[in-house]
C-alpha cells in the first residue's frame, strides 16, 4: 500500500482507496468529500497540485523538503499508534528503507548510523 497516500486520504477526507477493501472512493482533489477533514492541508504540504494550486487525485503530504512523509500504522516502533518520518530531503537509499521494514535499529546488523539517522520520526532514534 501507498502509505504517503493513505495519509494524505486520513487527514484531508478525499478518498479511502487506500484503506479500504470495500465501498473504495478514489482521491477527486476536495477535502471531506469521503470523510473528516482532520487537518486543512496548505498548497506548500501538496504535491502534485492542478495548474490552479488545488490538489489532486494523486496529491500527497509533504515534507518542507517537497518529499512524501511516511506513514504506517500500526507502526513498527509505535505499535500502539503510527510511525511517521520523512527523509528530511534526502532520498532514502534502500537501506534506510529496508531498515524501517526489518525494525532494524541504527548501528546494528548491516545498517549504517547514517542511513538511519537521516531520517525524521515520531519515534526518535532508537
Amino acid at each position: 500500500a501507498d502509505s504517503s497516500k493513505l495519509l494524505y486520504q486520513a487527514l484531508t477526507g478525499d478518498g479511502n482507496d487506500a484503506y479500504v477493501t470495500t465501498d473504495e472512493v478514489a482521491s477527486n482533489g476536495v477535502f471531506g468529500t469521503q470523510g473528516k477533514v482532520y487537518m486543512e492541508l496548505k498548497p506548500n504540504q501538496l504535491s502534485p497540485l492542478s495548474a490552479s494550486k488545488q490538489p489532486t487525485g494523486s496529491s500527497r503530504v509533504v515534507d518542507p523538503w517537497g518529499t512524501t512523509y511516511r506513514y504506517n500504522s500500526p507502526g513498527k516502533f509505535n505499535t500502539a499508534t503510527f510511525d511517521l518520518w520523512s527523509t528530511a530531503g534526502v532520498p532514502a537509499s534502500p537501506r534506510a528503507v529496508n531498515a524501517y521494514n526489518t525494525g532494524s535499529t541504527a548501528g546494528t546488523g548491516t545498517v549504517p548510523n547514517v542511513d538511519y539517522l537521516n531520517l525524521i520520526t515520531n519515534w526518535g532514534n532508537r
